[in-house]
């Protein structure tokens, strides 16, 4: 099956050339006459960096996929796309703490997990940054001090809706509904 994408939701686009302007940040501090790049920290950044990427654009591809109509789909279709999306939202964000942390690395590389172990490159996760689970590295609110409010609001937002809202959901006999986490 083809599929035509059309009308203002074809030209979907992210942000103005956020991506480059993140990467020629990330040269500027690359050089030696700034932070340097010791400890490699560098290519994580460009890594993480495409992760979001990459992420975006698959969100943005089954987001446009969700929203047309096409002849022939089914329900597993429409499962598929939101499962891909979900997916692609909670990627992008550790992709993001990835690349935060590694540009963390070239201005104080002890208040942040170190990006050339394999060892501490799988534990860099959100929580690095809100300490929910455990508590929060010191380099992001020295560093970086905007980082954690700005995840910590919509993150609080979400919670706040999903504990007020009351999502029915109609079964068999009509009866049961969920309440979102107290």
């Amino acid at each position: 099956m083809k599929r035509v994408y059309a009308g203002p939701q074809a030209t979907l686009k992210t942000a103005p050339n956020w991506p480059g302007l993140l990467d020629q940040f990330a040269l500027t501090v690359n050089q030696p006459y700034n932070f340097g790049n010791a400890g490699n920290w560098f290519f994580s950044f460009r890594g993480g960096l495409y992760g979001v990427m990459s992420r975006m654009r698959g969100l943005q591809q089954h987001s446009l996929s969700l929203h047309q109509w096409r002849m022939g789909t089914s329900v597993q279709t429409h499962e598929h796309d939101i499962a891909v999306m979900l997916f692609c939202m909670d990627s992008a964000i550790e992709c993001f703490v990835f690349m935060l942390n590694s540009l963390g690395q070239a201005v104080d590389k002890a208040a942040f997990r170190e990006v050339s172990s394999e060892k501490t490159l799988q534990r860099i996760n959100p929580d690095d940054i809100l300490g929910a689970k455990r508590a929060a590295l010191d380099g992001y609110a020295k560093v970086l001090p905007h980082t954690p409010s700005c995840l910590a609001k919509p993150r609080q937002s979400l919670c706040n809706h999903l504990r007020k809202s009351r999502c029915h959901q109609a079964s068999a006999t009509g009866r049961s509904h969920w309440q979102g986490p107290a």
